[in-house]
């Protein structure tokens, strides 16, 4: 290859190669702007009233909200069922419990697990299970049984992770005993029957 020939070869390589730079630094640079301004757009989803009550945290991957304090079960049902509006869910870890919204777009929807604590669990939806109403001593829920698809040995499994109960998409969902049956109540639902 003649002397030439390299170096045409090689100035349309350094082109190439400073286009993709260049179009690699704009996707990230639109990216970061969009997690940048997750945080404040996850704010303005709150009425005003319940904004004051929260904190607003950005993390790496989503917007952490945390309860200034006590909520009460109308407010908690109001956070929550925004939460579960924008893609998050509630985190339950006692005194140190909160809500978590993915900053990415296409981030995993309401209805996956997400990771959290750096921790991935496996990919369900709750609107792929057969849900049926029943009635318990707690008002009315639903329940699915064990119909041995991916989607509920992925459920289970989470759930067990989980100690068998655990918040996604606006449900508060739990496993029964006998392992072979999974409940699921509106978090709003669940917070006004504990008040009772």
């Amino acid at each position: 290859m003649s002397e030439e020939k390299l170096v045409r070869a090689l100035t349309a390589l350094a082109s190439s190669l400073e286009q993709a730079s260049m179009e690699i630094r704009q996707v990230l640079t639109e990216e970061f702007q969009q997690k940048e301004g997750a945080g404040e757009k996850v704010q303005q989803a709150f009425p005003e009233d319940l904004r004051n009550l929260l904190t607003f945290e950005d993390a790496e991957d989503a917007v952490l909200i945390k309860p200034r304090r006590f909520l009460g079960s109308e407010n908690f049902g109001k956070v929550a069922s925004i939460i579960g509006k924008l893609g998050g869910e509630y985190v339950s870890r006692g005194k140190e419990s909160f809500f978590r919204v993915p900053k990415a777009t296409g981030a995993t929807t309401s209805q996956e697990p997400t990771e959290v604590s750096g921790q991935p669990t496996a990919h369900y939806s709750l609107e792929k299970i057969t849900w049926q109403p029943a009635n318990g001593p707690s008002g009315s829920y639903e329940v699915a049984v064990d119909d041995a698809t991916e989607n509920f040995k992925l459920l289970t499994g989470d759930l067990r992770k989980h100690g068998g109960r655990l918040s996604r998409a606006g449900f508060f969902v739990w496993l029964f005993q006998d392992g072979t049956r999974i409940g699921r109540k509106p978090l709003a639902q669940r917070k006004t029957n504990e008040a009772r």
